[in-house]
């Protein structure tokens, strides 16, 4: 089965997230395209980069991560992926008003290739696909 080899932009402050980020996302065939540790470099990777797709930590360097992608969506379109350490109900809602494709909560879990609603290793991932859907 052959899967679609993608630009991925990862807006993450832990270095340490993102590097675990980068290495699952690698040995899953993709192209990690950049890591931003702050806001204006999330703006200027996202313009010159041109990712296919953003894994954006919901907190960013005192910056929400769900406000953020909503400004990078006003630059282009693309599917956006909020990660946090935990999720709620306000904070799913607010991603899905945002146009946010999804939210991920235990991002130290392993990434899954396939698209579900709950991972394998207890993170789980609650996708906003009307909200996509809407607003492209």
């Amino acid at each position: 089965m052959s899967t679609e080899r993608l630009k991925i932009l990862i807006v993450e402050d832990e270095t340490m997230v993102g590097i675990g980020l980068q290495d699952q996302l690698t040995k899953l065939g993709h192209e990690v395209v950049g890591q931003a540790a702050t806001a204006m470099d999330a703006l200027a990777q996202f313009r010159d980069r041109q990712p296919d797709v953003v894994l954006m930590d919901v907190r960013l360097d005192g910056v929400d991560g769900i406000d953020l992608a909503a400004e990078l969506m006003k630059i282009r379109r693309v599917p956006m992926i909020v990660i946090s350490a935990y999720s709620n109900a306000d904070q799913i809602q607010r991603a899905g008003d945002a146009g946010v494709l999804a939210t991920w909560s235990n991002p130290s879990s392993r990434i899954s290739s396939r698209p579900s609603s709950t991972s394998p290793s207890n993170g789980s991932a609650r996708t906003s696909n009307s909200a996509w859907k809407r607003n492209n």
